[in-house]
């Protein structure tokens, strides 16, 4: 029987500090410590396993759950020479700059896999099956045992010199057919976030009601490296040794560093 309902909760933390613009200077800093708890998404079912203990294989953290947020806002005026040195050539290259920028951190979102058609199951004695517990027509696949925590960084390679983002040997196949596995919804942990975005403005006045803006931009001001998917698929030989080498491995990551140039006109 499938009921077409569930529930979610959110308990969190917020703070929030602000300073406003005085003195050329401004800057926020926000933190939230937070849990979200629930079956699945609210508009997609495709991450609900029906057809098992429903909530020992549906709740958990939500898809979007972060447990730490930590980001920093400032815009600061850097201060004008000229009235140290006032000349025209002073003036003109080292009064009016601004700096401003962003910097965030935060832990990694959840993500379920070893379900559907990611896993193929081989047993002895069968041929390769990917449904090891589809005896009635279905399409309900197993999950992998979890014997240990895979969050847990490895600090080994891929052959191809990619890092292991979580630990591969945490999880082993279902002992027979039928078996349907101990995995929870969103166990998995993806690295945190880190990120720091810089930005230059030279602010040239023509008169009281215009100005001329250049404008240096930097998007990931360190080129740190942040992982936004892994490969969850895996694959079990007849012994229950998982086979796959790309398995646990980063697929996609943010940007790298990125700048721009611009030049802007305020009338």
């Amino acid at each position: 029987m499938t009921m077409w309902d569930a529930n979610s909760s959110y308990n969190g933390l917020q703070i929030q500090v602000n300073r406003r613009y005085t003195r050329g200077f401004q800057y926020g800093v926000a933190y939230t410590y937070s849990k979200t708890m629930d079956y699945g998404k609210d508009d997609d079912s495709s991450d609900v396993s029906l057809g098992r203990p429903y909530k020992a294989f549906n709740y958990g953290p939500a898809d979007f759950d972060q447990k730490h947020i930590f980001t920093v806002n400032y815009i600061w005026d850097l201060p004008n020479l000229s009235p140290h040195w006032n000349n025209r050539v002073v003036r003109a290259v080292f009064d009016h700059w601004q700096v401003s920028g962003t910097t965030s951190a935060a832990s990694g979102k959840p993500k379920t896999f070893g379900t559907g058609t990611a896993l193929n199951w081989t047993f002895a004695g069968t041929a390769s099956a990917t449904n090891i517990t589809d005896f009635t027509g279905g399409d309900i696949n197993a999950r992998p045992v979890v014997i240990c925590d895979p969050n847990r960084r490895p600090g080994t390679f891929a052959p191809d010199g990619s890092p292991y983002l979580i630990d591969t040997s945490c999880f082993a196949k279902p002992g027979t057919p039928g078996a349907i596995g101990n995995l929870q919804r969103n166990l998995i942990r993806l690295p945190a976030i880190f990120n720091t975005d810089l930005a230059f403005f030279k602010n040239i006045p023509l008169g009281e009601k215009r100005a001329i803006q250049l404008r240096w931009e930097t998007y990931n001001l360190f080129n740190h490296t942040n992982y936004t998917d892994i490969n969850g698929a895996m694959t079990f030989d007849a012994t229950g040794k998982q086979t796959s080498t790309t398995f646990g491995t980063a697929r996609t990551a943010r940007s790298p560093r990125v700048m721009q140039a611009s030049l802007r006109i305020n009338f």
